[in-house]
């Protein structure tokens, strides 16, 4: 286990992309105060705790929390390994299924739960079309790269791109 302090702006940063940088705040304030720990900074195992409170709340709160709580177990896990430093993302540690191809039905299927078969077709393929990319195989960066881009659009289809994007390099550790 990493024996480091995390800073409150750093567990915020984690939920922020998502929940906003106000909401964050108060969610993670929330949680620590819940724990009764107070101050600017945190353990490790006081930020998994935060995170794992804030994933047993219903909806967008509660899988925003469980998907933080991954991403901190993976990059403390990493660090430990003299892998990543906290300030790098998993994904750019090239995983070893990286180089493999993704089509355009898997990331519609990563989108389609939430946003439907139909919609997730669409936005897919013009995202692909706009960006000038293969429009049924392409290489797994070219995969995050189209759904990077969704999570830009509005609404339910750039909630949904930032979970596909996770789940997306989640198959690539994996492999």
């Amino acid at each position: 286990m990493v024996e480091s302090s995390f800073s409150i702006q750093e567990l915020v940063s984690l939920l922020a992309s998502t929940l906003g940088q106000e909401r964050s705040q108060e969610l993670v304030r929330g949680a620590l105060d819940a724990m009764k720990i107070s101050g600017d900074a945190c353990s490790f195992a006081e930020a998994i705790g935060a995170l794992e409170l804030l994933g047993r709340s219903p909806g967008v709160v509660g899988s925003v929390g469980r998907f933080a709580k991954v991403r901190l177990t993976l990059t403390a896990a990493g660090a430990s390994e003299g892998g990543w430093s906290r300030s790098t993302r998993p994904a750019a540690k090239p995983a070893q299924g990286a180089a493999r191809e993704v089509t355009r039905e898997e990331l519609s299927a990563l989108l389609a739960p939430t946003v439907g078969q139909e919609r997730s077709d669409e936005v897919v393929h013009e995202a692909l079309r706009r960006m000038g990319y293969p429009l049924e195989r392409f290489s797994h960066q070219q995969g995050l790269e189209v759904l990077e881009a969704l999570t830009r659009e509005e609404g339910l289809v750039g909630v949904a791109a930032r979970f596909a994007k996770a789940r997306l390099i989640m198959l690539a550790v994996k492999a």
